[in-house]
């Protein structure tokens, strides 16, 4: 019999005490949390436009990242596998990048190492134009509002320190004998090859910036719903604090992390905790809205043509 994995068990126990927790907390919190009423259908449709437009993005991203090693995606299939991708890591941790994995193997035979310096690349400069991002919006707020958070400035610092050395430093790796540290070895090599690409990566700067935008302005519409005042570089926080929780995959969608972020950056900008988990509430259903309605559309279509591929 098969045993099931330590951190599965770590994980689902987790997941089970959190929601225990924000089950509590709306209960003894009622009263605060009937300001959702105050969505309209009117901001909640603006919400849904541009959480599509991101994940639009996201998969245009998926299509020039590809491109390079001979692999064209047409539309239903960079912006399929990104919803599917999607659902899968709402129901699964890192469930959907297996499916994308898979699918890119089977149907274009993409090697998963190269896979994994796509996906590294794409991290990489995610992580670099967001924390430009949240950083922007510290300035903006210690010189407009005088707030200021010394732990959150110096993890911005250095996480843009190390996207800037792997950006713009090419260290050779070792020949690691390690089956592991290999693989990892040479992913980074690969994106060594994909960075000397000057046409992709403008690509990819311009497609990235323009999702941290479309992020921005859902944050900034979700704020503004509720009647809670924000600029529009406030909301660059919340995209910059939100993105790095999805790479934290301990949950489902990173369940709580996702939260806990958003929250954070709320309470930095003066709101409550309640506040906070109204504006996750919205964002988080305008997602999952759009991901389990062409989430098993897109898989039923994608994997009939990996079936196909298989029998012919």
């Amino acid at each position: 019999m098969k045993k099931t994995p330590v951190i599965i068990i770590i994980s689902f126990i987790f997941f089970l005490l959190l929601l225990f927790w924000i089950g509590y907390y709306v209960k003894t919190h009622f009263q605060e949390f009937r300001d959702i009423r105050l969505l309209s259908l009117e901001d909640f449709l603006i919400l849904l436009l541009f959480t599509l437009m991101y994940f639009g993005v996201q998969g245009m991203i998926l299509k020039t990242i590809v491109e390079p090693f001979g692999v064209r995606l047409k539309f239903k299939e960079w912006f399929g596998i990104m919803m599917v991708t999607l659902m899968g890591n709402f129901l699964i941790p890192f469930g959907g990048f297996g499916f994308r994995a898979g699918y890119l193997k089977k149907v274009y035979s993409f090697d998963y190492t190269y896979f994994g310096s796509t996906l590294g690349a794409v991290c990489l400069i995610e992580f670099l134009i967001f924390t430009l991002g949240g950083i922007v919006s510290l300035i903006f707020l210690y010189f407009h509002a005088k707030i200021f958070n010394l732990t959150l400035a110096v993890l911005l610092a250095v996480i843009l320190l190390i996207c800037l050395i792997f950006l713009f430093f090419s260290p050779k790796m070792p020949d690691f004998k390690n089956k592991i540290l290999w693989r990892i070895g040479n992913i980074i090599e690969s994106w060594y090859s994909l960075k000397n690409n000057r046409e992709l990566l403008q690509k990819l700067f311009g497609l990235t910036f323009l999702e941290f935008i479309f992020s921005a302005f859902i944050f900034y519409f979700a704020f503004r719903s509720f009647g809670f005042q924000i600029s529009f570089t406030d909301a660059f926080l919340s995209a910059c604090l939100s993105t790095y929780s999805l790479f934290i995959r301990l949950m489902p969608a990173s369940f709580g992390f996702y939260e806990g972020a958003v929250v954070f950056s709320a309470k930095l900008l003066g709101f409550s905790l309640s506040q906070g988990l109204l504006v996750t509430a919205a964002t988080r259903f305008s997602g999952i809205l759009w991901v389990f309605t062409l989430g098993p559309i897109f898989s039923y279509i994608l994997v009939r043509k990996q079936i196909k591929i298989r029998n012919s």
